[in-house]
C-alpha cells in the first residue's frame, strides 16, 4: 500500500491544505491563546522559546549553502553515507526529523521511498520542497517534542545532528520511538563527546552555548533514558577521526570508496581514539502479540 500523509497525521489535512500545492503542512502545537506553544516548556518548565529561536535562525543561517571548507564538505559526505548505509532493505517511508538541507529527501525519493521532511522552521521546509519537488516528498512543520503523527507510522526515523539541540531528551526519544513501526529503526547522529563552550549573549546578557548545543554524548549516554523503552535495542558507533581532519587527511580519503574510507577511519580511531561523530541505532522490536 502506498504511503499517504493524511493517514499518518494526528489531525488530517484540511481542504485548504490539500489545495495549497507543494507547501509545508503546519502542525506546530498551539496554546490556548492561539499562539505556537513549546512542548519543552510544558514538559519541564523551560523559559527558552526554542520554537521562535529556530524559526528566526532559519532566516539568518542558510542550511542549504555549500560550505567552502573542503574538510567540512567531506565530513558531511561521509556522515550522509554512514546514515544511508544503516537504512534497512525494504524501507518505504522515512521521517527526517530536523531535515536541514533536505539531503535525505534528495537521496531517498530517487529510490521511490517516501520522505517526510520535518522541521521546526517553515523557511527550511519551503526550501526543502523547492530542492526536492517529488511526489514522494512531503514537508511538515512541527515540534519534535510533540510529533503530529500517529503511532507506528514510519519504517525509519532519521534525526541527524538534532539531539544535541533538544531541550528535553526524554520527550524527544518518546516521540521518535512512538511514531516508529515495530521492526523499524531510528538513526540518530551527534558530535562525539563534545566539550560544550559558552559565550555571553550581547542581547540578553546570559551565558549561551555555542552552536545552540545543549548536550554532549558518548556511547553510553542514552542507556539510562532507554530503560523506559525495554522493547528497543540500542547500539552506538563512532566515526570521523578528528586526527584525519586536523592532518588534512581528507585530501587523500576523499578519493576512497565509502568501504575503504571506513577501514582507514576505523584504523585511525584504533591508533588514536579521537572520533568526531557518534551514531545511535534504535531498533524497535516486533512484538509477538501473545
Amino acid at each position: 500500500m502506498s504511503f499517504r500523509i493524511d493517514r499518518v497525521l494526528k489531525i488530517p489535512r484540511t481542504g485548504a491544505e490539500i489545495g495549497a500545492g507543494r507547501e509545508p503542512i503546519d502542525r506546530l502545537p498551539v496554546s490556548g491563546n492561539g499562539k505556537a506553544s513549546s512542548a519543552a516548556h510544558e514538559a519541564h518548565g523551560s523559559d527558552f522559546d526554542y520554537l521562535d529561536h529556530y524559526e528566526r535562525d532559519a532566516h539568518v543561517f542558510d542550511y542549504f549553502a555549500t560550505s567552502e571548507d573542503p574538510a567540512t564538505v567531506q565530513e558531511s559526505v561521509r556522515l550522509h553515507q554512514t546514515i544511508l548505509e544503516r537504512i534497512p532493505a525494504g524501507t518505504t517511508s522515512v521521517l527526517d526529523v530536523g531535515c536541514g538541507s533536505a539531503w535525505v529527501a534528495a537521496a531517498l525519493t530517487a529510490r521511490g521511498i517516501t520522505v517526510v521532511s520535518f522541521d521546526i522552521a517553515s523557511a527550511n521546509l519551503n526550501k526543502a520542497l523547492a530542492r526536492v519537488p517529488s511526489e514522494h516528498h512531503v514537508a511538515v512543520r512541527g515540534d519534535v517534542l510533540s510529533l503530529p503523527f500517529k503511532d507506528e507510522s514510519f519504517d525509519v526515523v532519521i534525526s541527524s545532528e538534532v539531539i544535541e539541540h533538544v531541550p528535553y531528551l526524554p520527550g524527544y526519544l518518546d516521540n521518535v520511538l512512538r511514531v516508529l513501526k515495530p521492526g523499524g529503526r531510528a538513526i540518530l547522529t551527534t558530535p562525539y563527546d563534545e566539550k560544550i563552550q559558552y559565550s555571553l549573549c550581547i542581547h540578553c546578557n546570559r551565558s549561551t552555548p555555542q552552536h545552540a548545543h545543549l548536550h554532549s554524548f558518548r556511547e553510553d549516554s542514552l542507556d539510562n533514558l532507554m530503560a523506559a523503552h525495554p522493547g528497543v535495542g540500542l547500539r552506538a558507533f563512532t566515526s570521523a577521526n578528528k586526527a584525519l581532519v586536523y592532518l588534512r587527511g581528507y585530501t587523500f580519503t576523499q578519493h576512497l570508496s565509502f568501504e575503504l574510507w571506513k577501514l582507514v577511519d576505523g584504523l585511525a580511531n584504533w591508533l588514536l581514539r579521537k572520533p568526531g561523530r557518534l551514531t545511535f541505532l534504535l531498533d524497535k522490536q516486533v512484538t509477538s502479540g501473545l
